[in-house]
């Protein structure tokens, strides 16, 4: 049964193999339990002798170039925020780029009724249309919100009407090609597959000898497994692109097909109805018991940074300039000996990395082939800047760096693909050290926020967008716990729900969806990479290292281990001190002032 009959798929018959893979946190202690078995030798490896490592390198290399060439093909899924074109600054950018009839003509033209016209654009020009379009989008959805903020802080959509979203696929024939080219190589590989599995049973039962050894066999077969998981997954995004495409007649209608989703980011324990829910309750629990931390946090934190001499209203400004941002990141980047000087030759600067000012950016963010770590063009908080910035991103560069040492094509390829579910190492990794960074240099934790699942509830109890824009705000006013918080800090909050809400919708243009199901569960990771983490600093800390890997999964590290790819004791560890000097070089200036002492008169003359 292949991925792309998921029309076909029925959720019963438990006796089966599960037709969808387990959200990776649910099976996180079982898998480290067998690790842990095969590097205290209860458990027999099958080690690759160094001949061999080359031998399978070379055995997956000709695959993972043929996969990454199917991935660079391009077909432009594009969301464009309609009600951009109904304003005069709209109208006036269709009219620069030749999408009226006649330029004279005084009507509001229909973004709607011209994808082919939209497709006929360059890249540039497309760009320039979605970036207008978010912009008005977001600062329209942000002003029309606030004034429906009540006393309480909470929010009222009551009569409010979801914005208007047209997607559609820029380049059809590109998606046809790849969809074809990703099930033509799953075909090769399967067939390659079958005939290493026929291989290896003759050398089981002894009728054949062979040149390679079982583990090398093994190995391969591993391998195979791997890559043709992650063509899955990529077959998976296409064939929600493909959705799209069938939908763009009639865009308002567009059904998100969930059957794909689940196959890219995992399902939980079944349902009372026989039915896989794509997030299950043991998420949703979860995301109920986080906010308790951070009220403690919240309730604790001013007291704890004045004990320090500290501000808090200093220290949480967004203060700090994009240009300054820069050039505290480079300094610990040049710390760890990984900063590029030379900002001209950047993808040949073997493991060296640069910093640029994105104003396409909302995040901090890196970008693995060009080995730059891209900064928003906007002012951050110092604690964002020291913890998100200078650590989060700088684990995320270790852990590609660490991988690269490993040698495995599909994770060390210059595309940077990556391995199927490989988020919980990547993020894991890098949230449980920006949280490490946050108490050794403020003196308290900063734990994942419940906003995502919250707003996943909500979506799959059957709420539409406003409504899980909604869910994320007041999801993240309940943890700030301030009786008086500033309208500046409810703009804030508003704005990442608006954004935030929308990854939710990033499968369908249809935000009036009330179906009970999530369009993407992909910000799952968020909590999910919670639980993996404390599992492991919990119960295993031994294999804390783990989470100092990208592109794979805990599957995938234990088979590197049996197999003898990847040895833990070698990889680079993170070093909080550079971003410790970092912090005390700056500290003054986010102390509390001390207040100037009243000048006493001296007492008259007699």
């Amino acid at each position: 049964m292949s991925i792309e009959n998921t029309e076909q798929f029925t959720e019963t018959a438990p006796e089966k193999k599960p037709l969808y893979p387990e959200r990776p946190s649910y099976s996180a202690e079982k898998k480290l339990e067998d690790i842990k078995e095969y590097l205290s030798g209860e458990r027999e490896k099958e080690l690759l002798t160094d001949d061999e490592k080359t031998d399978l390198i070379d055995f997956e290399k000709p695959f993972v170039e043929k996969l990454a060439d199917i991935r660079k093909v391009s077909y432009g899924q594009t969301s464009i925020y309609t009600e951009y074109f109904s304003t005069n600054e709209g109208q006036l950018i269709l009219q620069e780029f030749g999408l009226y009839p006649d330029p004279n003509t005084n009507f509001k033209i229909d973004i709607t009724k011209h994808i082919s016209n939209l497709r006929t654009l360059d890249n540039k020009s497309l760009r320039r249309l979605v970036e207008s379009s978010l912009e008005y989008h977001t600062e329209t959805m942000l002003e029309t919100l606030s004034g429906h903020i009540v006393e309480d802080g909470s929010l009222d959509i009551e009569g409010l009407d979801n914005p208007g979203k047209l997607m559609f696929i820029k380049s059809p024939e590109n998606l046809t090609i790849k969809i074809e080219s990703l099930r033509d190589l799953k075909s090769e590989l399967e067939e390659i597959r079958s005939s290493l599995f026929l291989t290896d049973s003759f050398v089981m039962e002894g009728e054949e000898t062979l040149k390679e050894s079982n583990a090398l066999i093994h190995a391969k077969l591993f391998r195979l497994e791997k890559l043709i998981t992650k063509l899955n997954e990529l077959l998976a995004e296409t064939l929600v692109a493909k959705s799209i495409l069938d939908s763009e007649s009639d865009s308002t209608f567009h059904k998100p097909k969930i059957r794909l989703d689940k196959f890219r980011y995992g399902v939980g324990k079944m349902n009372a109805d026989g039915n896989y829910d794509q997030v299950d309750n043991r998420l949703f629990q979860q995301a109920d018991e986080i906010p308790e931390a951070h009220i403690e946090i919240n309730q604790k934190k001013e007291a704890i940074l004045t004990e320090q001499g500290l501000d808090i209203n200093k220290i949480e400004a967004q203060s700090v300039e994009p240009e300054q941002i820069k050039v505290y990141i480079e300094k610990v980047l040049s710390n760890y000996g990984l900063l590029n000087e030379n900002h001209d030759d950047t993808e040949n600067a073997s493991n060296k990395w640069s910093c640029s000012i994105d104003a396409r950016k909302t995040s901090f963010s890196i970008n693995p082939r060009t080995k730059i770590l891209s900064i928003p063009n906007e002012n951050r908080s110092i604690i964002d800047v020291l913890t998100k910035g200078a650590v989060h991103e700088i684990i995320h560069i270790l852990q590609r760096e660490n991988t690269a040492t490993i040698g495995i094509p599909l994770y060390t390829h210059p595309s940077q693909m990556g391995g199927d579910r490989a988020e919980m190492f990547q993020e894991g990794g890098a949230m449980y050290y920006q949280d490490e960074a946050s108490k050794e240099l403020f003196g308290f934790a900063s734990p994942p926020g419940p906003n995502y699942l919250r707003a996943m509830a909500v979506k799959q109890s059957g709420g539409d967008y406003l409504a899980c824009v909604k869910a994320y705000y007041e999801s993240s006013l309940s943890i700030k716990m301030e009786q008086n918080l500033t309208s500046e800090k409810k703009l804030n909050l508003l704005k990442m729900a608006i954004d935030r809400a929308g990854r939710l919708f990033r499968n369908t243009p249809d935000l009036n969806n009330r179906n009970k199901s999530i369009p993407s569960t992909k910000d799952t990771v968020y909590l999910e990479q919670k639980a993996v983490v404390e599992e492991i600093m919990t119960n295993h800390p031994e294999l804390r290292n783990i989470i100092l890997v990208s592109g794979m999964n805990l599957e995938t590290a234990k088979e590197l281990i049996k197999f003898g790819l990847l040895d833990l004791s070698t990889l680079r560890q993170p070093d909080l001190s550079f971003v410790k000097a970092l912090w005390e070089e700056m500290k003054d200036d986010y102390k509390l002032d001390t207040p100037t002492p009243e000048t006493t008169p001296p007492p008259p003359n007699n």
